[in-house]
């Protein structure tokens, strides 16, 4: 039956604060207002609007595409401050630019507003310091909608992806944030976004996978009181069970023994061992593997015959310890320009949180690899497409990491055809320069 054929759970906003109230769970909350300068809602032609440099994020040429049209419905009112005239009189804008570019191109001259307007006696710096404050504000202090948010929603109207997420969370007999079987076991997270990156890896081709390893999980410790399941674990069997049915030695043949060895052992001597020992150490990117690598060196600790970490990595099981490269390394290679000769085009890194598109129009987000790596920052990311010669290109590169001087990392990659994000990862590993 469909999610949206449901019973329409409604409740009153009031009843739940005062539940949590009681429960004196709003430990942090304190009844009352605050705040100077109370916004004014009115309407405003965005036409008269302004950027500030200083505090303003740039406009995003792809933010804009991916918009097509200005729909209204979406459409948050546009925050901005009315300086002094004295000043100028200028209108900054402080949240909602794109809304207000769309709608500049939708032709409009009146949109939904909120407007911050500085007292007549403010110094310049003063409004700037204010409006900047509230940028800060409406930026940091908003809860966004998580992926089980989105997937809520998307089954209201049969989205793909999210009667997907509800269709494996029931097989698993797994429950979250009220999706999943009402009656299912936990998890360990409120956010279970490895079991989220478990589907998008494997959901569509080895679906089959992911409730044999809850399903494991449950039969080996599933059963001890209080226990809630950890999702990063589950990628990780899923990922070792995969290796196992598919997985190639050398030559190309199938595991054979090393299959029948791992999986005795997996149902003998495994579930004696905490999961915690399984999961130590696997923080950051590439977590699942970490994991495998984990139960690996235990398992190649007894009488069995060995899994080696060559043979991990030759079926996509990452060895980092093959991958990243010592700094000194990657200069001396970036300098020589080992991995930009020949290339039909580059793309440039920055520490900037961002999500691009490549040129082979693949769901890669040069943002989301920079944040595997947990770095911050701000730059750019600069294209460099054509036929011209490598030499002009990689000039065109240098004056782009050379105009901004808070880059943490850069590097260059050749997509010559369609790329795999683990491709693509594997090489944004090797190029990575912290400063």
């Amino acid at each position: 039956m469909s999610y949206r054929k449901q019973q329409d759970k409604l409740r009153k906003i009031a009843d739940i604060i005062a539940e949590l109230d009681t429960g004196k769970k709003l430990t942090n909350l304190i009844p009352g207002t605050t705040g100077d300068d109370p916004l004014v809602e009115m309407d405003v032609d965005p036409n008269t609007l302004d950027i500030s440099r200083f505090y303003q994020r740039q406009f995003s040429v792809g933010a804009l595409n991916s918009y097509k049209q200005y729909n209204p419905q979406l459409a948050r009112h546009i925050v901005w401050a009315q300086r002094p005239q004295r000043l100028g009189g200028q209108r900054p804008t402080i949240d909602g630019q794109h809304t207000a570019g769309l709608g500049i191109y939708a032709g409009l001259t009146s949109m939904r507003s909120l407007c911050l307007v500085h007292p007549e006696d403010r110094t310049l710096e003063e409004c700037i310091e204010v409006e900047s404050r509230l940028f800060y504000a409406y930026n940091t202090a908003r809860k966004n909608p998580t992926r089980i948010d989105v997937y809520r929603a998307g089954l209201c109207f049969d989205d793909p992806e999210a009667v997907r997420f509800q269709d494996i969370l029931e097989s698993c007999n797994l429950k979250i944030e009220g999706l999943g079987d009402e009656h299912g076991d936990e998890f360990a997270t409120t956010t279970a976004s490895r079991f989220i990156k478990t589907i998008e890896q494997y959901g569509d081709t080895h679906r089959a996978y992911i409730p044999k390893a809850v399903n494991y999980i449950r039969r080996h410790w599933g059963k001890q009181s209080g226990f809630k399941y950890r999702d990063d674990f589950i990628h990780g069997l899923v990922t070792l069970l995969v290796f196992l049915d598919e997985g190639r030695d050398c030559k190309g043949a199938g595991l054979k023994n090393k299959k029948t060895d791992m999986l005795q052992w997996m149902e003998t001597i495994m579930p004696h061992i905490g999961i915690q020992q399984f999961v130590r150490n696997t923080a950051g990117g590439n977590t699942h593997y970490k994991i495998v690598h984990n139960i690996i060196e235990m398992y190649n600790g007894s009488d069995n015959t060995s899994i080696g970490r060559d043979l991990l990595h030759k079926n996509g099981i990452w060895n980092e310890a093959e991958v990243i490269e010592t700094r000194k390394e990657r200069l001396k290679k970036v300098a020589a320009g080992e991995y930009v000769n020949d290339c039909n085009h580059f793309i440039a890194f920055s520490g900037q949180k961002t999500e691009v598109s490549t040129a082979s129009d693949q769901k890669l987000a040069c943002g989301y690899l920079v944040e595997r790596k947990q770095i911050s920052g701000s730059g750019a990311i600069g294209f460099v497409y054509g036929s011209g010669d490598n030499e002009s290109k990689i000039a065109i590169i240098n004056d782009q990491i050379e105009s901004i001087d808070d880059w943490l990392i850069f590097g260059t990659v050749q997509f010559g055809r369609v790329t795999s994000a683990n491709f693509a990862i594997d090489i944004f590993y090797k190029l990575i320069i912290t400063f």
